[in-house]
Formats: C-alpha cells, sequence, structure tokens
C-alpha cells in the first residue's frame, strides 16, 4: 500500500507540473 501511495502522490506531482508546463504556453 505504501508503494502505491509513492506511486500515485508521484502522479500527481507529474500532472502539476504538465498543467504549469501548459500554461507557460
Amino acid at each position: 500500500k505504501g508503494l502505491q501511495d509513492i506511486k500515485t502522490l508521484a502522479q500527481e506531482i507529474r500532472n502539476e507540473v504538465t498543467a504549469k508546463k501548459n500554461d507557460g504556453k
């Protein structure tokens, strides 16, 4: 479960970074 939580958190951060990149365009 801990590993899954880390993967979920990493995905959320990745999505946030992608959103910021799209905003920059």
